[in-house]
Formats: structure tokens, C-alpha cells, sequence
């Protein structure tokens, strides 16, 4: 599982976030949610997407994190 701390330079940065299942989403990092305040999910990122919709997703998800 991806450790958030080494990307926290990038929160409200462009980044390219690369999921688990090959799916690609890139946007800003406007928001990390941690796994005590999102009971019972897990740790989480939100991403603003170019056409102004958020995306949630959860840091098992994750397999890579990049600036975009």
C-alpha cells in the first residue's frame, strides 16, 4: 500500500494518480482524508478533475502517484 506521507508535497499540485486496476485519473490534489476520519473507509485522496468533478480514492487503490 502507497505511503501518502512521501507525496504530501504534492497536495494542491496537477498530479497523475495510476489505480490498482490501470485506470488513470489526473487533476488537482485538493484534499487527503485520513483512515480515523473516514470511518470505516480507509485513507482517502479527492481529486478536482479538468471538468470540475471530484473523485475520491482510496489510498489501497492506489499504485502510483506523479505531477501531471
Amino acid at each position: 500500500m502507497i505511503n501518502l506521507i512521501k507525496y504530501e508535497f504534492l497536495l494542491d499540485e496537477k498530479i497523475k494518480v495510476v489505480c490498482t486496476d490501470g485506470q488513470v485519473i489526473v487533476g488537482e490534489w485538493i484534499d487527503w482524508t485520513s483512515a480515523l476520519d473516514n470511518e470505516p473507509d480507509p485513507e482517502a485522496i479527492i481529486i478536482k478533475k479538468r471538468d470540475g468533478g471530484l473523485v475520491m480514492i482510496y489510498v489501497p487503490e492506489i499504485k502510483d502517484i506523479k505531477k501531471a
